[in-house]
Order: C-alpha cells, then structure tokens, then sequence
C-alpha cells in the first residue's frame, strides 16, 4: 500500500506542476528516445551476481513546458533488461523484454539555448517475454512463466538529470537516469522466500529528439508593403 500511495504522490505532483498557469508560453513537443546502460536484480537474502551490461530502450516521448523552471516528460517505449546469477554452482543469465511507461517532473534551468535539468517521477511496466541461458554463454531458450511465481506488471520510482538545447524548432536532449523497480519479479511465498526481495534496477543513458508541435500552428506574419 505504501510503495501505491509513493507513485500516486509522485504522478500528483508532477500533474500539479504541470497544470499551473502563468505568463510563461505552453509549449507541447513530441519526439523519440533511445538509450543504453546496465541492469540488474536486487536479491535478500543477497545473491552473487553481476549487471547485466546490455540493457536498452527506446520509443515515443512526450514533453509539456508550462513553467520557467518545470515541466513534465512522459514516454512509452521497449526496453531490453537482464541480470545474471554467477558463482561456484550457477551461471544463470536472463533477459526480459517489456512496454515501459516511465512520466516524471523535470526541474530546469536555461542558459541561453542550454537548459540542465533533474528528473524525479515513476514507472510501470509489463513484461512481454523473457529468455534465460545456462551456462550464460550457452544458447538462449524461452522462460516459463508461472502465474504464481512470476509477476509480468511492474512499478517503480526513477531519479536523474542532464542538459537539453533548444535549437528551435527542434530539443535535443541528453540526460543520465536511474530506474529502481518497488515490486518483486518473483513471489517470496512460492520462492519460500529465498529471495525474499527481487527487484530490478537499471542505470542508462539516453539521447531524445523532440519537435515543437505549437510550431506548427504559429502563423507567420504577412509582409505588407508600405
């Protein structure tokens, strides 16, 4: 109940934020993203294992600016994670393949064409597929999910930052994020809590390509003769 009313915090204060008005022009952008990094899962009791280092994602983003200093970033996209289990009697690697919705509050401030910006929001996500391999470098085969081992939904809170350019019409956006998932992937009851916890986390780097849309629409005015 608690890590629900976390996220639902978190989302209403970003929409907060988002709905307040001023003087400041609202400007809407839509674009894509692609990033890149290293995952893992988060065992207790702890487990010996290593980050999996080919995690990716990308998709569709979407940015509303509605104030100076904040505005909102919300974005649908694929990702690729994975963790892997090693030690003197396991060598266990497995990738899983989900629709990931992370939104988030961003704080900014501009500099000219340069804005450096903070992240704090949430995400959800579900898993389409997974494939597992052992040994880790042996060949891939589907995982078989079990209803009352394994979750496919996902929820999680994110933290990071990094720098935009507004080149007009045109943002391009760089920025550093942590994903820190607050549900188990695995049921501690079926598992007889060994683990207890199992949660993923991600670190990655992503670059993001928007458009102005209100550009679109902005009329430019006729030249009149004098």
């Amino acid at each position: 109940m608690k890590k629900i009313l976390l996220i639902l915090l978190v989302v209403a204060a970003a929409s907060s934020v988002s709905a307040q008005s001023n003087k400041y022009p609202h400007k809407t952008y839509l674009g894509v993203n692609f990033g890149y990094g290293f995952s893992g899962i988060m065992f207790q009791p702890k487990m010996d294992q290593k980050a999996y280092p080919s995690s990716y994602s990308g998709g569709l983003s979407f940015k509303y600016k509605g104030e100076k200093y904040m505005s909102f970033q919300g974005e649908v996209n694929y990702s690729h994670r994975g963790y892997r289990q090693v030690g003197e009697k396991v060598d266990y690697e497995r990738t899983l393949n989900a629709v990931m919705i992370p939104i988030m509050a961003q704080g900014n401030v501009t500099y000219k064409r340069l804005n450096a910006i903070v992240d704090l929001g949430c995400y959800a996500s579900y898993i389409l597929n997974s494939q597992e391999k052992s040994p880790a470098n042996g060949p891939s085969t589907d995982y078989d999910f079990l209803l009352a081992r394994d979750h496919r939904y996902e929820f999680g809170v994110l933290a990071g930052g990094g720098f935009y350019f507004d080149l007009k019409p045109i943002l391009f956006q760089l920025s550093a994020r942590y994903y820190y998932g607050l549900t188990n992937m695995m049921s501690p009851v079926y598992m007889n809590h060994k683990p207890d916890d199992s949660r993923l986390y991600q670190f990655q780097i992503s670059g993001s390509l928007f458009f102005d849309l209100g550009s679109i629409f902005v009329k430019q005015p006729k030249l009149t003769k004098k």
